[in-house]
């Protein structure tokens, strides 16, 4: 049984269908009409989905297109050339049980202890010349194995995850070059993904947006901007706003040969150790700062953002956003920013500030109205009082 989403003027149902095989083919029936769905909305461009939407072809079309496209780009013969040295020869190759787990991950998300049941009731068997017995829950739980595991007889960890993906990079870009007089454009951002085990190494307790200490990994990643595909990751358990979080990065664009090319990065990476190491390296770096820095507050008392024709860059619904260009002396060298404002949400801090501000003051002064005899002591005391 699945759970099928469609969209009719404008709004979301569900929907029970069943699955069943008739001789080579998987055929999707329907079952009954459960209720119209509560919870998302309707995704538009750009917005991350949880599984990709698509026609009626849910378990035959559908999974045969992403497995040609898979063995079209060389991804399970490219992870059994590098990883086939490290697989359990008691367990089914691991390029094809990886990338049908990639398919369901994008089709119908499922747990690992159930892709056993879920993968018999599609094509991925027939397409993998395997019988769908052989996809057991022990085949994808050593999977991930092939790729990253420790070597007790190396003392090491033996982890591919760099030359797969750089060779599967580089093979995208062969099959679906840059459009003439386009270059290549990184994006690096990082999170922290939340980790539920216990005995993971790399995971750390940090504290999240419940403000709560829970464990968690810091993953990186960088995107091809052009065709929004994943070019390297990372992931680390130390501090997200270390050096290392992007120095490892510069030395896969080292080894990977790639010429310098404008360079993204989180906001809440950059710094002055950053720039001047992305500046050895003669990258562009383009990058925001977060105006609570020194450096930053010192621009903005002196770059004025004017309100015309010209700076206006777009409306939201907060207000309109203007925008300027300058360059001020920033960690010791002159430097290109672009500077934003947004004149609405600055009236309303303003207001709010100066609220604040003028009650601070009324009380302060019925404060030395009623304390004028009172000792020092008291007085701070009655202050920290009245602050909570």
């Amino acid at each position: 049984m699945a759970i099928k989403r469609h969209w009719r003027n404008g709004r979301s149902y569900l929907e029970e269908w069943r699955s069943h095989r008739e001789r080579k083919k998987v055929v999707s029936e329907y079952v009954r009409y459960l209720e119209p769905a509560l919870d998302q909305p309707k995704h538009g461009r750009g917005a991350l989905i949880d599984r990709a939407i698509h026609g009626p072809s849910y378990r035959a079309g559908a999974v045969r297109l992403l497995w040609w496209l898979a063995e079209n780009l060389g991804i399970p013969a490219t992870i059994r050339t590098i990883c086939g040295r490290e697989s359990d020869p008691t367990t089914l190759e691991a390029g094809r049980v990886l990338t049908a787990w990639s398919i369901n991950r994008v089709l119908d998300p499922t747990s690992v202890t159930r892709l056993e049941l879920w993968t018999p009731t599609t094509d991925i068997p027939l397409l993998a010349k395997t019988s769908p017995e052989e996809f057991t829950k022990d085949a994808f739980l050593h999977a991930p194995d092939a790729v990253c595991c420790a070597d007790p007889a190396r003392a090491e960890v033996v982890d591919h995850l760099p030359e797969l993906e750089e060779t599967l990079s580089r093979r995208w870009r062969e099959q679906d070059p840059l459009p003439k007089g386009e270059t290549e454009v990184l994006a690096y951002d990082i999170t922290s993904v939340r980790f539920f085990g216990v005995t993971c190494p790399i995971s750390a307790p940090r504290r999240n947006p419940d403000d709560q200490q829970r464990l968690q990994v810091n993953v990186r990643a960088v995107v091809i901007r052009h065709d929004r595909m994943l070019w390297r990751h990372f992931v680390y358990r130390r501090n997200r706003h270390g050096i290392g979080t992007i120095r490892n990065l510069l030395v896969e664009r080292q080894r990977a040969n790639v010429r310098p090319r404008l360079l993204i990065v989180d906001r809440g990476l950059v710094g002055k150790a950053i720039v001047e190491e992305v500046r050895g390296t003669e990258w562009p770096l383009l990058g925001g700062l977060s105006k609570h820095t020194k450096e930053v507050a010192d621009i903005l008392a002196t770059v004025k953002v004017p309100e015309t024709p010209q700076s206006f860059v777009h409306a939201t619904r907060t207000g309109a956003i203007y925008t300027t260009k300058a360059t001020p002396r920033l960690w010791g060298s002159e430097r290109e920013v672009v500077v934003y404002s947004n004149a609405e949400r600055a009236m309303d801090d303003r207001t709010e500030r100066n609220e604040a501000l003028s009650n601070i003051g009324k009380a302060l002064t019925a404060l030395s109205e009623k304390g004028k005899e009172w000792s020092e002591a008291k007085l701070h005391a009655a202050i920290q009082e009245d602050s909570r």
